[in-house]
Parts: C-alpha cells; sequence; structure tokens
C-alpha cells in the first residue's frame, strides 16, 4: 500500500475518531446517565432505590417506627374535653415533614362516639404529647385510642448533645384562673420560628389531669422569654409537677450546632 493512500486511510480514521469521542460526549447522559435519587433505579451507594446511602429520602428499613406510650381524655367542662397522647421518636437523624393521627373516642358500649384527624411535627430522640383541646363529645367517653400514620422519612441534622430550647422557672399560679409560667430560653445562634410549646400536669399519682398549648410566633438568638399557659376552668389542685415540651421541628433549622 502506497504511503499517500495509508495516509488517507489514518487521517479519515482520525476524523472518524474524533467525531465518535464527540458524539459519546454529547450524548453521555443517554449512553450513561449520572445516578440520582430519582431515577428509580439502586445506584451510587443507595441502600434501596432512590433511597438511604447519598439521598435525602431514608429507606423504610433504615427508619425506627414511632410508638404510642399512653393516650388519655381530660374532662375540662360539661361535654368538653382535651385529649392527649405522648409518642416516642428514637430517630436521631431523620423525619417526616408531618405525620397524620387520629383520636378516636368510644362508650361504655365500646361504640365509636366521635373520630378526630390532623397532623403533628415530630421532635427526633424524644418523647413528646400530641394534644386535641376543647372537643365535643355528645356523652361520656369510657376509653380514647389513639393511632399514628408516619410519612416517608428524610436526612436531617442529628441531634446535639446540647439542647436546643431550655425550660427553666416552671411554676402554677392559683386564681379565678389557673396559670402555668415558664422561662424559654433559646440556646442557639439563629431565631426559631412558630416554636410550638406544650404542657402537661400530674398529679400526686403521676398521671395527667391536665393539658395545654400555646405557640411563640419567634425567638431570637440565646432569647429568654417567659410564656404562660391559661385554663378557662379553674383546676381542682395544684399539680404536683410539671412538664414542659418544646415541640422542635426538625426542619427548622440545619444549623443547629453552633
Amino acid at each position: 500500500m502506497e504511503w499517500q493512500t495509508r495516509r488517507k486511510i489514518i487521517y479519515a480514521l482520525s476524523v472518524i475518531v474524533i467525531i465518535v469521542a464527540f458524539l459519546i460526549y454529547i450524548f453521555r447522559e443517554q449512553i450513561s446517565p449520572t445516578p440520582t435519587c430519582f431515577d428509580t433505579k439502586q445506584n451510587n451507594f443507595e441502600s434501596g432505590i432512590d433511597c438511604g446511602g447519598t439521598c435525602n429520602r431514608m429507606c423504610e428499613q433504615e427508619v425506627i417506627p414511632l410508638s404510642v406510650l399512653w393516650t388519655r381524655y381530660l374532662k375540662t367542662s360539661d361535654n368538653v374535653y382535651d385529649l392527649v397522647a405522648m409518642i416516642s421518636n428514637t430517630n436521631t437523624n431523620n423525619s417526616a415533614y408531618a405525620v397524620s393521627y387520629t383520636f378516636t373516642t368510644y362508650n361504655e358500649k365500646g361504640d365509636v362516639i366521635d373520630v378526630f384527624t390532623g397532623s403533628a411535627k415530630t421532635p427526633i430522640a424524644s418523647d413528646f404529647p400530641i394534644i386535641r383541646q376543647d372537643v365535643y363529645l355528645k356523652e361520656e367517653p369510657k376509653n380514647v385510642t389513639f393511632t399514628i400514620k408516619d410519612d416517608t422519612h428524610f436526612k436531617v441534622a442529628e441531634k446535639t448533645t446540647s439542647p436546643i430550647v431550655r425550660i427553666s422557672g416552671e411554676r402554677y399560679e392559683d386564681g379565678e384562673k389557673s396559670r402555668v409560667y415558664a422561662i424559654v430560653k433559646n440556646m442557639k445562634q439563629v431565631r426559631i420560628m412558630d416554636l410550638k410549646v406544650r404542657v402537661l400536669l400530674y398529679d400526686q399519682d403521676n398521671n395527667v389531669y391536665a393539658v395545654g398549648k400555646t405557640e411563640i410566633p419567634f425567638l431570637e438568638q440565646e432569647e429568654n422569654r417567659e410564656i404562660s399557659f391559661t385554663w378557662k376552668e379553674k383546676l381542682p389542685f395544684a399539680p404536683l409537677r410539671i412538664k414542659v415540651y418544646p415541640i422542635i421541628d426538625p426542619f427548622l433549622s440545619t444549623d443547629f450546632t453552633n
């Protein structure tokens, strides 16, 4: 084969290689797409299909189910009740954006009186109450049950050893209306918005006999603020123990480490 012919073949092959390389570069996503958390495939160190590993969404087997510790109904006036359930969340670095719940009340015969549904945030690595206040029941309940439907969990900042919010100075004041006061302090260098706070009052037998709710619109960094809970009816006696629960939204901030 003559040199000129060989040279033409080499040039032609070089052009073909360049064109093929260019086409591979242009269509690389179609030929070998980059793994994502939304491609319905288990890849890129995922623990399951589009979950776990590098994905924010947790796989179902990585999530510890929420548990219901106890449920109560508390009469506040004629045919009006507060419903409360204590929930335990032992997950330390993942949470659902919200969970749905159902309180079901029953009469002495076991018939359903009424059903109350809602949604709630789930603070991580803690026990916390879910409260439904001022529900009207046409007859006196004999029992109440509580069910919770968890949703998809996503990664959140792991709970730190130091508290995000500190509660102190809990005190009960009796008068025409019963009140409970407490001091809430933001322990972090970030503003906290829409902080929900719950309170449970315990009797001498360590049973809850009254509950309350309030909300702080905002709490500046390292701010102290006094909050209060007021009952419409005078409570029968002073509590032996007061327990205040700040309901910290796990998705409130990604920088609670400072």
